[in-house]
């Protein structure tokens, strides 16, 4: 006698019950990279005024007040607008005092490197001189503008609005507005770029590549946000181009700057006689003119093969 075999069941399975699926949260990549900039220049004002006697801290300050100053560009579909013109204006203040102070230190290191003819280093020393005895107004202006109810004002209204929209329920929005905002001002930036490389070419001055290099700087920084976020393909490739770009225009205008500055030694009716003094200056001018000429080359070829790339 055989055994019933078992029938298949009829019921239909009921299917377990799935455990909800629990949302990602946010991630604040951009909202990261613009704190980054305001913790960094935040820690370089706590030094106070007595840092600026370091050349170190000068420089770091004029970078970190352009990065916060392209940052804080992002931020201002979060604050009124002359809130956001406020901070801006107290930021660039701060970035030009920096920079004044800046350029005479670099001003000055050139000219006690530089190779020159034993007359014209007599009046290279003269202006290196006159620059270190107007450091200390340089420095004081400087120290006055870290210390600014504006400036100070302007990091506590930032620093309000990154805690503000780093809330759990404003994150997600955040992030889309500060990608919106980046990718609306790298796309104008790149414009400017393209307008300012071809003002060079065609007007050849030292005043229309240092237009130029103003607005490498700006795209820089910009792209330096893109990249810390990692939100844009090929920033980091770009922000090397740039930079190679910076320097090279850094050197051409620090030339130019120094140049005029000699000229203007060399017409004072004050200034005593140099024996051999002209010779000097005009061999060395054949020199920077040189060297001139190689740089823009080099900065036309390159700007070309980015514009035509």
């Amino acid at each position: 006698m055989t055994e019933p075999q078992p029938q298949p069941s009829l019921a239909v399975p009921v299917p377990s019950e799935a455990a909800p699926e629990t949302p990602s949260p946010p991630v604040a990549r951009l909202l990261s990279a613009v704190r980054k900039r305001h913790e960094t220049l935040a820690v370089l004002l706590a030094r106070g005024p007595a840092g600026l006697a370091e050349g170190e801290v000068v420089h770091d300050l004029r970078v970190a007040s352009r990065r916060m100053g392209e940052a804080a560009r992002l931020l201002r579909p979060f604050m009124e607008k002359p809130t956001a013109e406020a901070v801006a204006a107290s930021l660039r203040a701060l970035r030009r005092a920096m920079g004044d102070l800046r350029d005479d230190d670099v001003t000055r290191e050139h000219l006690v490197k530089w190779r020159m003819a034993a007359p014209l280093r007599q009046v290279a020393g003269a202006i290196a001189a006159s620059v270190e005895t107007a450091r200390p107004a340089r420095v004081a202006a400087g120290q006055a503008q870290m210390t600014s109810a504006s400036l100070t004002g302007s990091m506590v209204i930032l620093a309000r609005v990154l805690e503000d929209r780093a809330a759990p329920e404003l994150l997600a929005q955040t992030e889309r507005r500060l990608e919106e905002t980046l990718q609306g001002l790298i796309k104008a930036r790149e414009k400017q770029l393209r307008r300012a490389f071809g003002q060079a070419a065609r007007k050849q001055t030292a005043a229309s590549l240092h237009a130029a290099r103003i607005e490498v700087k700006k795209m820089r920084y910009l792209l330096e946000l893109a990249a810390d976020a990692g939100t844009t393909r090929g920033a980091k490739k770009k922000i090397r181009f740039l930079r190679r770009l910076q320097e090279l225009l850094g050197d051409h205008h620090d030339t130019h700057v120094i140049a005029e500055q000699i000229v203007a030694h060399l017409k004072d009716p004050r200034e005593k006689p140099i024996k051999n003094l002209h010779a000097a200056w005009r061999k060395w001018q054949r020199h920077m003119n040189t060297m001139q000429a190689k740089r823009a080359a080099v900065f036309f070829a390159r700007t070309y093969a980015w514009i035509n790339g």
